[in-house]
């Protein structure tokens, strides 16, 4: 492939910041990628899924934090990912972390990212979604350091996305939702008061007894209102390399607590949740492998920086043929369908 071969090299010659910034140059050019869409596009009935009653082309789809601002959008689409989650959005303007807040784990296929959910704040984003036209699903990820500026934001993205998805676990900022259990059921529940939106709760991934407990606290309250599960973020690490001295951890070191995970939720809070599965999701196998653990679709982010822009479409082919192999016609029929084996 050009884009591993030749792009990507040059690319990693760059620190991950200076390539953050190329990429993110190059992928603001809308009008260009979607004069190339017809080169990353595949479809299949097969792909077909449904979530929250959103139809959607395929389960595969952009994660949050890399299309933060509503800039990328129209590529990002034009990539073929199926439904794209924009954000983290705030309620204001944040710059985020300084530099170095990227560290490549090249060997792993990973990422630390300490980005520190930068954003041009809900007022710039909403605009930008509002004079979109019409495209792929649209999921808004709203974020704050408090109740009232994720409120804020709710408010103003909901109009003009398709649905929304609350960040309680971003491990890069101070003051976590995940320590304030009580903060974040409030918070849910003034968010299921306030929005009319199908949501999903991006929950934090977990390691032990006590960390899972924590997990599954906020996944039975989301639960509880009607909420889908987003699972989950990266996972903290101390990393020397970043100007915080720590990260969250994404990419293929995931790919098995992931599975792990969204296994646990379908197995505990049963089927009828949506789930999306997010983190270390690389190829078809792996989406395969997180759909018949019990997700309806998958979130993807670090693939694309390994990958390169046609990884949406190279990882529907590849679901397409792990279908064939196993025998099942549908992403539905696939749906959990692992775990009852």
């Amino acid at each position: 492939m050009i884009y591993e071969e030749v792009l990507r090299p040059l690319l990693f010659h760059m620190s991950p910041d200076a390539a953050h910034e190329v990429s993110r140059t190059v992928f603001e050019k809308g009008s260009l990628w979607r004069l190339l869409s017809p080169f990353y596009s595949y479809d299949d009935e097969r792909l077909r899924a449904s979530v929250f009653g959103i139809g959607l082309g395929s389960p595969v789809g952009l994660a949050a934090g890399y299309d933060k601002d509503a800039t990328m959008t129209v590529a990002m689409e034009s990539l073929d990912f199926d439904f794209i989650t924009i954000g983290s959005v705030m309620g204001k303007g944040y710059l985020g972390n300084r530099w170095p807040r990227l560290v490549r784990k090249e060997k792993e296929l990973g990422l630390v990212n300490a980005m520190g959910l930068n954003s041009e704040g809900v007022d710039v984003v909403a605009r930008k979604v509002k004079s979109m036209r019409p495209g792929k699903p649209r999921i808004g990820s709203i974020a704050g350091y408090s109740i009232e500026e994720c409120l804020r934001v709710v408010e103003l993205l909901q109009p003009y996305v398709d649905a929304i998805e609350v960040n309680t676990s971003s491990p890069t900022f101070k003051g976590s939702w995940c320590q304030h259990p009580d903060k974040v059921e409030e918070l849910l529940g003034r968010v299921k008061r306030l929005s009319s939106k199908p949501t999903f709760v991006k929950i934090p991934p977990y390691a032990d007894e006590t960390s899972r407990n924590g997990t599954f606290n906020i996944a039975g309250v989301s639960q509880s209102l009607g909420f889908g599960i987003t699972a989950s973020n990266t996972v903290p690490v101390a990393e020397i390399g970043l100007s915080k001295g720590f990260g969250g951890l994404s990419g293929k070191p995931l790919t098995e607590t992931t599975k792990r995970i969204v296994g646990d939720i379908s197995t505990e809070l049963g089927w009828k949740t949506p789930i999306v599965a997010c983190g270390g999701i690389f190829t078809g196998r792996d989406a395969f492998e997180m759909i018949g653990a019990g997700a309806d679709a998958c979130e993807v982010l670090t693939s694309l920086i390994y990958r390169g822009p046609s990884t949406a479409k190279r990882m529907k082919m590849e679901l397409v043929e792990e279908m064939k192999k196993s025998g099942f016609s549908s992403v539905r029929d696939l749906k959990g369908a692992l775990l009852r084996r």
